[in-house]
């Protein structure tokens, strides 16, 4: 009771107030970050327990400051992991059906904004009834030996993985969406802001749902407004369905 009381505080701070139309979640006092570190932080288990023997067994957080992606890349090779797409993007044997995902570099909130945006995006999911728009699930894992605070260098995030099929095909299976899924898409990106609808992060899958596998809010800057927002992904749409949405 008292976690889910943590995760919808935390949700008030992301959307409350004019800010978030313009720029991401930044916490502006200490309560708010800790907030959002209690509602969000992998809970005690198998999978926190796994994380933190392969961190302490294998040196992993040293590895994580190193300034060469080779010297990080042996360290998590030498535990287990296996690179997806690039170094910040992991999995491992012991964190079945999981990814784990790093920020980058002297970033403040651009990684960690993706639990608190997975959380507004199933908000609108059930304020809407939405049917077709599956959210993986995401957790704070706090990276040892780092400070507590609130900062992409402090945390990584472990995200529910999604089984998906490739770019080039998931482009084509977009522009072949129903409309009413579509505007479902569109509906999750203006009500929370979403500057990141592209093929790579909105995946439809074999049984006509649509998953959202990565809720980073990148490059955000002012204009990046509702309007700004829906046009990106309509880019990816079929001449079609963008005739659809104006009838």
């Amino acid at each position: 009771m008292f976690k889910k009381f943590m995760r919808l505080l935390a949700l008030s701070l992301v959307l409350a107030g004019p800010i978030f139309a313009y720029d991401p979640f930044e916490p502006q006092t200490k309560e708010e970050e800790q907030a959002v570190i209690s509602a969000y932080t992998l809970p005690e288990g198998e999978l926190r327990d796994n994380l933190d023997e392969l961190f302490a067994t294998y040196g992993l957080a040293p590895a994580l400051k190193s300034k060469t992606s080779v010297t990080t890349k042996n360290k998590f090779r030498d535990a287990g992991f296996k690179f997806l797409k690039s170094v910040r993007i992991t999995e491992n044997p012991k964190l079945p059906g999981f990814v784990l995902k790093f920020g980058r570099p002297n970033r403040l909130h651009q990684h960690v904004s993706r639990v608190w945006i997975a959380e507004a995006m199933r908000e609108v999911i059930q304020k809407h009834d939405l049917k077709k728009i599956v959210i993986p699930e995401k957790f704070l894992y706090h990276i040892p030996g780092q400070p507590e605070d609130l900062h992409d260098d402090n945390y990584a995030v472990l995200s529910e993985k999604i089984e998906c099929g490739l770019d080039r095909h998931n482009r084509t299976a977009i522009r072949q969406l129903p409309i009413e899924t579509v505007r479902e898409i569109l509906t999750i990106i203006e009500e929370t802001y979403f500057n990141d609808a592209s093929p790579s992060n909105i995946r439809v899958l074999g049984n006509g749902s649509v998953a959202i596998i990565d809720t980073e809010k990148i490059n955000w800057k002012r204009g990046w407004d509702q309007a700004r927002c829906k046009k990106q992904f309509m880019n990816y749409l079929s001449p079609q369905q963008k005739a659809e949405l104006v009838k």
